[in-house]
Order: C-alpha cells, then structure tokens, then sequence
C-alpha cells in the first residue's frame, strides 16, 4: 500500500503486502489453502510481488523531487532550478612525435592506435616536412584515458612519407563526467550564494564558473598569520580550471572591503561600475598537482594467468581521484580495484611522494596541492600464483 502526506511517501514491504492479501482473501474463502507450493498461494505471491515494484517505483520517482537522493538524468533536471548543470566528460590529449621522410598533409581527425587499441584523432590539420614534427592528438574516447609514453604508435592508414608515430611523453589524462556524488556537492554548494558566510559564496560562486572542476576558499579573520600561511585578514583561493580573469571578477565582487589575498596568480580586475574605472589586483592561486607513487604486491588465484592483470590494476588506480589539499591513505586504494569478483589478492599497498619513502598510512600535502596518479608511477612489485 502507499500513503502521501505531509511526511512525504510511506510504503510497505513485500512480506507486508503478501500478509496482507492472505488475510484479505481468507476473508472472503475462510478455508482457503495458500502455502507456497499451492496455485493460490504462488498467485497471491505474484499479486504481492507487483505491488511491492509498483510502491517502489513510485518512491523511487517522488525521491528524484529532492536534490540530495535523485540520481543521473533526474539530478540533472532539478540541478536546473539552482542554474547549474553536469560537468560533461572531457577528451585525454597527447603530443606526438610524427617522422616523415618527405612532405605530407594529414587531415583533421587522422588516427592513431596506442598499444590497447584505443583510437586517438588530430586535433587540427597537420603540415609535415621532412624530419621530426609534433601534433596535438586527443582521444576518440571520452574520459580519463591514460597512454604511457611510447605507447601509441599504430596509424589508421600507412603512408610512404612517414616513417613513425610516437608518444614521448604520457597523455594528459581527461575527465570522467561528473559523478552523481560530485554533482550533489556542487550543486549544494551553489546554494551557498546568497548566505551570509562569504568564504561559503565566493567558494560556490566560483565553482560554478563555466570550466571550474574545483575549488576551496580559505579565510583568516585574526591579527596574525595563521598556521595555514594567511596573511592576517586574508582569504586564499585555490582553483582548478576556469579562466583567470572571471575568477577575479568573482572575488572582487564577494570579498569583504578591505581584504589581504593570498595567491602566486595575480589579475587586474577593471571595476567598470563606479564613474571612474578602478583597476583592482586580485590574488589566488592554482593546484600543484603531485604524483603519488604507488607500489604493491598481487597473487593470482590458481589457473588465472597474469597477462594483462597488471594493466587493468594500474589503469582503475590511475582513475583514482584526489581534491585539493586531500590526503592520500594506502588502505583506501584497494577498493578502487579489488572486488569480491575478483581473481587476485592484493597487499602491501603502499604510498610515495618521492619514489623513495613509502608508508601504508597517510600522506599529507599542502593545502594548494594535489595527489595525481599515473600508471607510470605504479610499480606491481611481484606476482605470485596461489597453490
């Protein structure tokens, strides 16, 4: 059964529905047989079955209503109230080194392979002459692909004039879409705009600047500098993505009268709004990106052989990601590649940031950086094969 008030959707469960029928139908035939093996039985159990999905499916739909329970395309249409939309997944791209052995045009959209099959195209059209070139490529894929330097190598189509493709450098990775959990923070954090906490509006204020993927806000209201670095009465912006100068214009604007920035970015923000243009220096800062190294130890299960096993461990680490300023705990990977489905074990996970002290604990970093990882940097120190 369901029942809307004013507490919102109330249901009841399978074995509540199925009691409930069986009481109703004794009702009206008292000597009634319904165990499960009988044909009445196994009918009400169908009946019961129906009513439950149909109670479910109807407060899966009133639950899309709320902001911090709906899910995919429904998240999607209510973020539209507060004016904020799903960051879509963006393309890897790379730099490749292109020999030729004469002069050649290859057009936008010209393809190349990697070492998994994974297609990558020419950004713009590319004039070759003779000797080494270089051209930007992206991948065909969307998402956070990753392409270890040398690795892509094999054209769609052989010309003469060339001799070789390659990577010398590992692709910089895209990003995945939004996740659902992503996209909730952010739209709550939208919602901070017209609050009385000014860290809080200018945070979510430039978070939904068009190409933003994150940002965080610090503040120091005390006479001295704080143990973060601020100046006294300062804020400090750190912000990943996003053009400089709208980032400005929106702490300009959102910053108290007054305020001491912290940051290496440094923008002249014209104030065109008074009788006379102000020129206003606007500070913040961008992330540093810090590679975590990674290494670990794996056994296989019996009769599992390890071929390709360590590509597919390294490719879901490399998927991990980290915010600004977030520490980086061993223990926490695993789940980010090991299942119950899984054919392997994994252990002895552990974290670096110099290739050189690891630890099975936490890693720290400053508050305008943050971990990345790459598949060159994970290193499967054995693989042994469980007897």
């Amino acid at each position: 059964m369901i029942t809307i008030d004013a507490l919102g959707i109330h249901i009841t469960t399978l074995p509540e529905n199925l009691t409930r029928l069986i009481s109703e139908i004794k009702q009206i035939y008292p000597d009634i047989i319904v165990d499960q093996d009988t044909p009445t039985g196994q009918q009400l159990g169908i009946f019961a079955k129906v009513e439950t999905d149909i109670n479910e499916n109807a407060a899966f739909i009133i639950n899309q209503f709320d902001p911090d329970k709906s899910v995919g395309i429904f998240l999607d249409m209510i973020s539209k109230l507060c004016g904020i939309t799903r960051l879509p997944a963006t393309r890897s791209q790379v730099t490749l080194t292109i020999r030729a052995n004469a002069p050649k045009t290859l057009p936008q959209g010209f393809r190349v392979q990697d070492i998994n099959g994974i297609e990558w195209q020419a950004v713009n059209e590319i004039s070759l002459s003779k000797g080494d070139n270089t051209a930007l490529f992206e991948c065909v894929t969307f998402g956070a692909i990753n392409s270890p330097s040398g690795s892509i190598n094999k054209p769609s189509q052989v010309y003469s004039e060339i001799d070789s493709y390659t990577n010398l450098k590992p692709a910089t990775a895209g990003k995945d879409e939004e996740s659902d959990e992503e996209f909730r923070a952010r739209r709550q954090r939208s919602t901070y705009n017209p609050s009385l906490t000014i860290t809080g509006a200018i945070e979510s204020a430039i978070a939904d600047l068009p190409n933003v993927t994150s940002a965080i806000v610090y503040q120091n209201d005390q006479d001295t500098t704080d143990n973060k670095g601020l100046p006294p009465h300062s804020i400090w912006a750190i912000v990943d993505g996003g053009n400089d100068y709208d980032i400005a214009e929106v702490i300009a604007k959102k910053k108290t009268v007054g305020a001491n920035m912290k940051g290496i970015e440094e923008v002249c923000y014209i104030d065109t709004s008074r009788p006379v243009p102000q020129n206003i220096s606007i500070r913040f800062s961008r992330p540093s990106d810090i590679p975590l190294y990674i290494k670990l130890q794996v056994k296989v299960k019996s009769g599992v052989t390890d071929q390709g096993l360590k590509d597919l461990i390294k490719q879901n680490l490399s998927k991990v990601t980290y915010a600004i300023g977030e520490s980086a705990f061993a223990n926490n990977l695993y789940c980010s590649f090991v299942n119950k489905n899984s054919n392997f074990y994994a252990l002895n996970l552990q974290v670096s940031k110099d290739n050189s002290n690891y630890t099975e604990g936490e890693l720290t970093l400053a508050l305008n950086e943050r971990f990345v990882i790459s598949p060159s940097n994970i290193e499967i120190v054995e693989i042994k094969v469980i007897n």
